[in-house]
């Protein structure tokens, strides 16, 4: 495979490049490039000094000696070794206590107890670094224009609720008013990517509109704030809507403005499911419904419940804490996280 995988390269590399010191530059560069896949796939507890020496072996057997001289110049090998060394340090310093402890820094509750919300699970489970500079040192985010359209429709819906028009043939017309004088609130412009928000927004309200009108469940508490315990730690945050259903039943609704998921992509959704142990333990109201309202596209999304949620919640909750109070915030590289992340730039992860 090696051996395809440098002829593909050669025949790639050849009309690009005049010279042959610049083509054996090319070739030893794409197979450095095999030799970071290779090492990304090896067994987790294979040391990586042995993995680079087999790796290593395995590219003398295809590489001609001008490219072999190449590999032997880079210092590839060297950086991975290093931060594999920093990585060990860092775990040996984090387990010894020998690290400057930040015990001080974390989010606690004036009793002491740490405080988590779905937002923090999911950032440190993504990656415990990033939960780190944002929660523990509280480096602030940019925030994006997504977000700030997202956090202008959580406001218009939650005052469209709060005092709906006496006249239902307003409705409508009231949604568009709250957007208006929102949109010129917090500053958006005239922009065509602020412009296209603005466009997708009408053509949303008019959808949310056409649904609320024939909708079944009405809403009973809107932003409703919970907070309880799990173990030893405080779990926190805030319902969007809650409504009760013609049955007595009641349903616990997200309002989303990004990219629609469907109810299998929720299979084992974390967020509205700890929503349903919280407004148990926090308001003694047993919700046998979640969905996600994904109000750009008008369609809500049911997020399937199971007998273990409860338990899957809490056992997130303890190993997420055990982790915080641990203090630990290895940084967990990924191509698809690390290129949207706001900290990428004082990240040591990030060219991994």
């Amino acid at each position: 495979m090696l051996e395809a995988s440098w002829r593909a390269g050669r025949e790639l590399s050849e009309p690009r490049l005049d010279t042959a010191i610049d083509v054996n530059r090319a070739i030893a560069r794409y197979l450095e490039l095999l030799k970071l896949a290779a090492l990304a796939q090896r067994p987790g507890d294979e040391p990586t000094a042995e993995a680079i020496q087999a790796v290593n072996g395995l590219l003398r057997q295809v590489a001609t000696p001008e490219q072999q001289a190449e590999l032997d110049a880079s210092s590839l090998d060297s950086y991975l070794l290093d931060s594999e060394g920093e990585r060990g340090r860092r775990r040996e310093l984090i387990a010894a206590g020998a690290e400057p402890s930040l015990e001080a820094f974390l989010p606690r509750r004036g009793d002491g107890r740490l405080s988590l919300s779905a937002s923090d699970l999911t950032l440190y489970l993504t990656c415990p670094l990033k939960y780190k500079f944002a929660r523990v040192f509280g480096i602030p985010q940019e925030p994006t224009i997504n977000q700030r359209f997202g956090i202008l429709i959580h406001n218009v819906l939650e005052r469209f609720h709060k005092n709906p028009p006496a006249d239902e043939a307003d409705g409508l017309k009231e949604l568009n008013s709250l957007f208006e004088s929102g949109w010129r609130r917090t500053g958006f412009g005239a922009t065509d990517d602020e412009l296209q928000f603005r466009d997708r927004a009408r053509e949303a309200l008019r959808l949310y509109w056409e649904h609320e009108r024939v909708a079944d469940g009405e809403p009973v508490w809107l932003e409703r704030k919970f907070d309880f315990k799990v173990g030893e730690h405080h779990v926190r945050g805030r319902v969007d809507r809650v409504d009760r259903l013609p049955d007595g039943d009641f349903e616990l609704i997200d309002y989303k403005t990004g990219e629609r998921k469907s109810e299998a992509e929720l299979e084992n959704d974390l967020q509205l499911a700890l929503y349903r142990l919280a407004a148990r333990e926090a308001w003694e109201v047993e919700a046998a419904f979640g969905s996600y309202y994904y109000v750009l596209d008008g369609d809500k999304v049911a997020a399937p419940s199971k007998p273990d949620d409860a338990e899957r919640v809490e056992r997130t909750v303890l190993q997420v804490g055990e982790g915080v109070i641990g203090q630990d915030f290895e940084p967990r590289p990924s191509p698809t996280v690390c290129s949207w992340c706001d900290y990428r730039l004082i990240c040591p992860a990030a060219e991994s």
